[in-house]
């Protein structure tokens, strides 16, 4: 069963849109939310069928969302959007019969799922438990202020590596003191990604694992002979997402 266009924020309805995908003849099916790259100027949730429907041929649910992009959007619309997105999902898990729920995004979405789960007030903000989301994918996000924001909201040079509220790594200030409760993360990147973005990802991993995130929960894949996100529809991704939502 496929339902698109489902407004999950009444007061932005041309903005905060989703498709819900769900398989046939599947009890309790755990769904996978993910939200689309671009830039945080560009993209669509409609971009993200073919990712659809190769978890839904694997038995898994997926929600496609759509979030405020630039120039409409200013840091953290975005951010705000999604998380309500998610909420939708838990509100609606007994309703449409939904197991575990996981989150991902790819590129400007990797970076909404970085910065929903390392700054937990936005989940918070909606009454959705951050622990609640078994498994999170973050695939080629910028760890660091997106450069999106920096043009549009600091109008600095997007090239800086600059770190601030708006910057996952930001968040990342204590130790972590109850690591069994942690979900599992996988982190994504391609060999010939965006520049500095993979050596940012690799630093995010160390940074996590130095504040003491658990090793087995963490995993960090790096795509050989691919550009940025060009894998994200290709067997070995559809793999890890299936991991992820199946924990």
């Amino acid at each position: 069963m496929i339902i698109k266009d489902i407004i999950y924020n009444e007061s932005l309805p041309e903005y905060c849109k989703l498709d819900l995908y769900i398989p046939e003849g599947v009890n309790n099916p755990p769904v996978h939310i993910f939200a689309h790259g671009g830039g945080l100027e560009g993209g669509n949730k409609g971009g993200l069928k073919p990712m659809a429907e190769a978890l839904l041929q694997r038995g898994i649910a997926f929600v496609s969302i759509d979030y405020r992009l630039y120039p409409i959007a200013k840091w953290p619309d975005y951010l705000v959007d999604s998380a309500k997105a998610i909420k939708w999902v838990f509100d609606n898990k007994e309703k449409y019969g939904f197991g575990n729920i996981s989150f991902g995004g790819s590129s400007a979405g990797g970076y909404i799922a970085q910065m929903l789960y390392f700054d937990g007030e936005f989940l918070k903000n909606e009454g959705v438990n951050k622990d609640d989301i078994v498994g999170w994918m973050l695939d080629a996000g910028q760890p660091t202020s997106h450069y999106s924001y920096l043009k549009h909201d600091l109008k600095m040079d997007p090239r800086r590596v600059y770190i601030d509220k708006a910057a996952p790594l930001y968040y990342l200030t204590e130790e972590y003191t109850e690591p069994e409760k942690e979900p599992y993360i996988t982190i994504a990147c391609s060999d010939h990604d965006m520049v500095n973005r993979r050596e940012q990802l690799i630093v995010m991993e160390t940074a996590m694992l130095h504040f003491g995130f658990p090793k087995e929960k963490l995993k960090l894949v790096c795509f050989p002979d691919t550009r940025h996100t060009s894998y994200d529809f290709d067997k070995e991704f559809i793999d890890l997402i299936e991991e992820l939502a199946r924990k």
